[in-house]
């Protein structure tokens, strides 16, 4: 028994979930059922803290042609994109400056579906891009900063 929950905690272990991270490069967790919106009236939540706790910086609404910022957590609109388009995008702005962060699509890999991906630096083309989640059946441009802990 005491085995057992051991094992449960080194789950939650950083570098644990980091390696898990990296596991699910092409194999995100499916979400069903997730409820983008407001967390006062039932949101969830996805709690991304363990695998870089950042302070949040947030863009809503962002797009391929979009004039980034200094931030840490894009979310782009309903267009579907492929993450690398994404990727270059952020990085090909001289105003991102952030290392670790997160990028979330409407997938064109995923067939438009809402993906979360973690990005090893995104200031840079090159860097590696993990899909950490794919939130089945959720309106992109229904999710807020509140549906994130970075």
């Amino acid at each position: 028994m005491a085995a057992a929950a051991q094992a449960q905690a080194d789950l939650t272990d950083a570098s644990q979930l980091f390696l898990l991270s990296q596991q699910a490069l092409h194999n995100p967790l499916t979400v069903a059922s997730f409820d983008a919106g407001p967390t006062a009236t039932g949101g969830d939540v996805i709690d991304m803290s363990a695998i870089a706790d950042l302070t949040a910086s947030v863009a809503i609404g962002v797009n391929l042609g979009t004039d980034f910022g200094n931030d840490n957590l894009f979310i782009f609109d309903g267009t579907a994109v492929s993450i690398q388009a994404a990727a270059s995008a952020i990085a090909a702005d001289s105003s991102v400056l952030s290392g670790q962060g997160y990028i979330v699509i409407a997938d064109a890999q995923n067939n438009g579906a809402v993906t979360v991906y973690h990005s090893s630096d995104l200031s840079n083309a090159n860097a590696i891009d993990t899909a950490l989640v794919l939130l089945s059946g959720v309106n992109i441009t229904q999710l807020t900063a509140a549906n994130f802990v970075v």
